[in-house]
């Protein structure tokens, strides 16, 4: 009888470990549905921190295109008080009566070459949207300024 035990199990043996079993199974999946979360929040976690590096970057990027913009600019403003103060000896040397007249397109040229350097130093970052938007235009007003002071000879012939 003895034997008989030990080879067949009994039914309710078997019901026994079934649910053991499924109890297992059931712990087993429940720790590894709260790993999922902790695994959402270590990974939100790492997005947030890459975002941040990101941001930071950016606003770096901003900052440097802006102080270098500026710098260039400012040289380029001074090579145009540079042209302006030629012309202004230059135009000392001509005649008379055309000395006033220069004289007048000249100012009007210094004072645009003043207000590009003013308007360059007031601005305040507004984003880089706003910044790219201005630094175009800013650039081609530099670009036309520059062209009426190289061609003011042309333009004022004798």
């Amino acid at each position: 009888m003895n034997q008989n035990v030990l080879t067949h199990p009994k039914p309710k043996d078997n019901r026994y470990a079934f649910i053991t079993v499924l109890i297992i199974l059931v712990v087993m999946a429940l720790l590894a549905a709260c790993k999922n979360p902790e695994e959402k929040v270590e990974k939100a976690q790492e997005n947030v921190t890459e975002a941040k590096q990101e941001l930071n970057k950016a606003e770096e990027d901003y900052a440097a295109d802006m102080e270098n913009f500026k710098k260039e600019t400012d040289e380029k403003i001074a090579v145009n008080q540079k042209s302006i103060d030629d012309l202004n000896a230059r135009i000392a040397k001509e005649k008379k009566e055309m000395r006033e007249e220069y004289r007048k397109k000249v100012k009007a040229l210094e004072e645009k070459n003043n207000a590009m350097k003013n308007k360059l130093h007031e601005y305040k970052a507004e984003g880089n949207e706003k910044w790219q938007s201005f630094k175009h235009e800013f650039k081609h007003e530099m670009d036309e300024l520059g062209k009426s002071i190289s061609d003011f000879w042309k333009d004022n012939v004798k």
